[in-house]
């Protein structure tokens, strides 16, 4: 195993790609929240 490459830093994100991640975060737990407030009201 190469160990110069375990200790380069990992690339940054884009802001493109930070935006999408959290975008995606964002809508799973609005589809949670829908679905725990869907149980509650039974």
């Amino acid at each position: 195993m190469d160990l110069e490459a375990l200790e380069k830093p990992l690339p940054k994100p884009s802001t493109e790609d930070y935006i999408a991640a959290r975008l995606l975060e964002a809508l799973i737990e609005a589809k949670l929240a829908l679905e725990f407030l869907g149980r509650g009201s039974r």
